[in-house]
C-alpha cells in the first residue's frame, strides 16, 4: 500500500512503522520519535522531510524536494540505511543529514549513490559499500563531520568530498578494498577537497618510468586523486599502504624510502614530495606542493640519508636548540631551506650560511607546532641537485 501523505506532524508516538511512502508536503519527525519506512521512500519536489528522531529506511530512497533536519536541535537526526538486497538512493536535490548508518551486506554494490548525501555530524560505516564510481552521486562530508567503521566490508568506493578546515581521513576504496587517504588542517574554513582510491594499473594514464631525480621506483597498482576545487591551502597528505593491494617492491627492505609521489600534469612526471613513515599505522606522510594524482613511490634512500637534522627547536635562550637548521656534512651542500607551517605558509627562506630560525614570523613567536621543510641541496657524491622534505617540532 502507498501512503500519499499531506500535513504530517510527528510528534506523540514514539514509534511509527510505514510501508511504501510517498511525501508530497511536510514530514516533521520529532526528538526520540523513532519511524521506520519498510519499503520504498519517495520524497516530491513539493515534500518536506525534516528528521530530529530516528529514520529506519529498509528500501530504496528517492529525494526531489526537501530533506533535512532542524538546527533547533541540532544534535538529533539519524538515518539509518538496512537493507538485505541493494538499495538505490536517487534524487535530484541534496539529503542533507546529520547522522547517517549504513548496515547491507550485499556486497560492493549494496548502497548505489546515484543521488546526493551530505553528512553533518558523524556516519557509521558499519556494513555495506556505498557506490558512487559510476553514477557520479556526491558524498559530502560538512565541517568537522566524521566517520566510524569504515573496513574492507564498508566505504565509499568513488569520490568523497571533504569542506572545512578540519582534518579529514577519506572512507574511500575500491572493490572490496579500504584503502584511506588523510590530510592536515586547512588554513580557512571554506575549503572544499575531494578524494578516490583507484585499484588500477597506474601507468596506463601515468607512465611510471616518468620520474624525477629522487624517486627510484613508482607504485603501479594503485593510486589516489586529491584535488582542491575551492582554497589555496597546501596541506599534509597521508596515503597508506597493505599487502594485498601495494606492490611488494615498494615495501621491501624496509619501509624508510617509501615516499608520496606526485603526478606533475605540466611536466608529465611524477615528482617526489617528501615523506615520514609511520610503520604502527602504515602510513606515510607529505607536505605536498600542488594536488592531483598521488601514490607511493620509493626513493634512492641511501642518498638521503645524508640529510641530518634537529628533531626540535627550544628557542628559549638557553643556548641550547635556541636555533633551528640542518646539520653540515662532507656529502653535500646546501643551496636553500624553505620552512612551511602545517598549512603550507611560507614562514622563513634560509640561504646555504644562514645561522638557522629562531622559530618566528615577522617578529612573532610562532606556537609549539610540527613545522616542515624543504631543503634543496647537492649531493657531491654525484655532483646532482636533490631536493629533501621532512618536518621537526617547534617546542616552548
Amino acid at each position: 500500500m502507498k501512503y500519499l501523505l499531506s500535513l504530517l506532524l510527528i510528534f506523540t508516538f514514539t514509534k511509527v512503522a510505514l510501508a511504501q511512502m510517498t511525501n508530497r508536503d511536510v514530514i516533521y519527525i520529532k526528538e526520540n520519535v523513532d519511524v521506520t519506512i519498510k519499503y520504498d521512500f519517495n520524497n516530491t519536489t513539493t515534500g518536506e522531510f525534516w528528521n530530529n528522531g530516528n529514520v529506519y529506511a529498509y528500501g530504496n530512497w528517492n529525494n526531489d524536494g526537501v530533506v533535512d533536519f532542524s538546527i533547533v536541535n541540532i544534535n538529533n537526526g539519524l538515518t539509518s540505511f538496512i537493507g538485505e538486497s541493494p538499495q538505490v538512493i536517487t534524487g535530484i536535490n541534496f539529503n542533507y543529514l546529520y547522522d547517517v548508518y549504513f548496515d547491507n551486506p550485499s556486497g560492493t554494490l549494496a548502497f548505489n549513490l546515484e543521488g546526493d548525501i551530505s553528512v553533518a555530524n558523524t556516519c557509521d560505516f558499519n556494513l555495506g559499500i556505498i557506490d558512487n564510481k559510476l553514477s557520479n552521486g556526491m558524498f559530502v562530508f560538512e565541517h568537522n563531520a566524521d566517520h566510524i567503521n569504515v573496513s574492507n566490508d564498508s566505504h565509499v568506493n568513488g569520490e568523497v568530498i571533504k569542506t572545512g578546515d578540519n582534518a579529514f581521513n577519506y572512507p574511500i576504496g575500491n572493490g572490496n578494498y579500504y584503502r584511506s587517504a588523510s590530510m592536515s588542517n586547512p588554513l580557512l574554513d571554506n575549503e572544499t577537497f575531494i578524494g578516490e582510491y583507484f585499484f588500477e594499473d597506474t601507468n596506463i594514464d601515468y607512465p611510471i618510468n616518468n620520474i624525477d631525480n629522487n624517486l627510484m621506483l613508482i607504485d603501479a597498482a594503485e593510486y589516489w586523486v586529491i584535488e582542491q576545487p575551492e582554497g589555496s591551502s597546501l596541506v599534509s597528505i597521508t596515503l597508506t599502504w597493505n599487502d594485498e593491494t601495494t606492490p611488494v617492491e615498494i615495501l621491501e627492505n624496509g619501509v624508510e624510502t617509501v615516499h608520496v609521489a606526485r603526478w606533475d600534469e605540466t611536466l608529465q612526471l611524477w615528482v617526489d614530495q617528501g615523506g615520514i613513515q609511520d610503520v604502527a599505522n602504515q602510513s606515510v606522510s607529505a607536505l605536498v606542493e600542488n594536488y592531483g594524482v598521488f601514490t607511493l613511490a620509493k626513493v634512492k634512500g641511501a642518498l638521503d640519508l645524508a640529510i641530518d637534522f634537529p628533531p626540535f627547536l627550544t628557542p628559549n635562550d638557553d643556548g641550547y636548540n635556541d636555533t633551528w637548521n640542518v646539520n653540515p656534512s662532507n656529502n653535500f651542500e646546501i643551496i636553500n631551506i624553505n620552512i612551511f607551517d602545517r598549512y603550507g605558509k611560507l614562514l622563513q627562506s634560509m640561504a646555504s650560511n644562514s645561522a638557522g630560525w629562531n622559530g618566528t614570523y615577522n617578529g612573532k613567536r610562532l606556537p609549539s607546532n610540527d613545522y616542515w621543510f624543504v631543503a634543496n641541496y647537492r649531493d657531491l657524491r654525484d655532483n646532482t641537485v636533490k631536493q629533501f622534505k621532512s618536518h621537526f617540532a617547534l617546542k616552548h
